[in-house]
């Protein structure tokens, strides 16, 4: 057998806090609108990679508009 080893202190990851301070940047036109955020308050122990976007119907539905964000702003166009 070997010598023991000095214990680790080992933290799991959580949720990360949502993001804040969600300001529109600019909408250019009725189809074009950009937007930015803030990270949240705790990363949840590990800092964050991507983000989903996406909007409520109003409903409690939400629309997936984009999926591996990887920057603090998002710029969509629809064909609306």
């Amino acid at each position: 057998m070997g010598e023991r080893s000095e214990p680790w202190l080992v933290v799991a990851a959580t949720v990360p806090d949502m993001p804040t301070s969600l300001v529109t940047l600019s909408t250019t036109s009725r189809t074009v609108i950009s937007f930015a955020w803030s990270n949240g308050i705790s990363n949840g122990g590990t800092p964050v990679i991507d983000y989903r976007v996406s909007y409520d119907q109003g409903i409690g539905s939400f629309i997936v508009i984009a999926t591996g964000v990887t920057a603090t702003q998002f710029t969509t166009t629809s064909q609306q």
